[in-house]
């Protein structure tokens, strides 16, 4: 007679592969909504700076959300400064910082869908 009893957990590869896709498609979502947050509470004076609020992929598993430069057709070398310093429109102020918090407090769970269940 056994003396012992044994439950058995395994990966399941083609499970993780497909959960790591959903991943990879709830990190876009979760940064789409980040940049349009962002865009909202930035500042308009030209829409400029709006208009350069981006999404950049960088690798399967990271992506930016990037406002300005002076790269790939952007000529907008202000934004760094305007989310820290805007005189003229302070509620502006940290509008990176503030797009990001808005969508996280919203709650970032309905951007991710794992195994086809949000």
């Amino acid at each position: 007679m056994a003396s012992t009893i044994k439950t058995t957990l395994v990966w399941n590869k083609g499970a993780i592969k497909s959960a790591e896709r959903d991943l990879a498609a709830g990190l876009i979502n979760l940064a789409e909504a980040v940049a349009a947050a962002e865009g909202r509470k930035a500042p308009v004076d030209t829409s400029a700076l709006v208009g350069s609020i981006r999404v950049e992929k960088k690798s399967e598993n990271k992506v930016e959300v990037v406002a300005g430069g002076t790269a790939k057709g952007y000529n907008v070398p202000y934004a760094f400064r305007r989310n820290f310093e805007n005189n003229l429109h302070p509620s502006t102020r940290h509008f990176a910082e503030h797009g990001l918090e808005e969508v996280v407090r919203g709650g970032i769970g309905q951007y991710f869908r794992i195994g086809g269940r949000v």
